[in-house]
């Protein structure tokens, strides 16, 4: 019967999804028993003056627990307990993966990461790998975002215009391929309503001259 059989392949596939998922909340379990054994060490050899040098050391502590709100509080109290001298500042680390999966998901668990955090301690968010991925850490307050996309972009002429004031969606006219022959004579400013002493003192003609050269 057609209906029983397809009954049964839904049960089949329903077991090993949560097989799945027992898998991955173990190795999450298990990274977030990682980070925090990590900052209880870490904290014994700045107490023993092995770090320091003489120098004033940040320390940054590191947030994983994938897309479990619990295990990421977890790591959060944890890791700031773990450590006597003063936090600088928390690094929640494998968000690009929940925003590569849901963009929903990864705000839901950005928002929720830095209210488990004291205000005093800056917060920074890892890997950035889109705009978008930015724009969403910069509004929930995100103090520091590390991001290679910078480089990539100046490596193949290219300029992005960012509204940061309004939501932002990328699209062919946020994008300016600089090296095109198109701009070897357009006069206009990178970007008109930006103050840098880029867009006030360069067109775009010269920039892609520079390029060219």
């Amino acid at each position: 019967d057609a209906a029983v059989l397809s009954s049964v392949e839904n049960d089949e596939q329903s077991t090993d999804k949560e097989k799945i998922m027992k898998r991955i909340r173990k190795k999450q379990k298990l990274s977030v028993e990682r980070t925090i054994n990590w900052s209880a060490k870490t904290d014994f050899y700045n107490s023993a003056g092995l770090e320091k040098n003489n120098n004033v050391v940040l320390r940054w502590g590191s947030i994983v627990g994938g897309t479990d709100k619990e295990l990421r509080k977890i790591c959060v109290n944890e890791v700031i307990a773990n450590n006597t001298d003063e936090l600088t500042g928390i690094a929640f680390v494998g968000l690009h993966r929940l925003f590569e999966k849901s963009r929903e998901s990864y705000q839901n668990v950005l928002r929720d990461s830095l209210k488990a955090i004291p205000s005093k301690i800056k917060s920074c968010v890892l890997s950035a790998s889109s705009i978008e991925e930015i724009f969403d850490a910069a509004k929930l307050g995100v103090d520091v975002i590390g991001c290679c996309l910078p480089a990539i972009w100046a490596r193949s002429s290219r300029a992005v215009l960012v509204n940061f004031l309004d939501s932002f969606v990328p699209d062919s006219a946020s994008l300016l391929e600089l090296g095109d022959t198109k701009y070897a004579k357009d006069k206009l400013p990178l970007s008109s309503s930006c103050p840098c002493q880029t867009c006030k003192r360069h067109s775009r003609s010269y920039i892609h001259h520079l390029i060219r050269s």
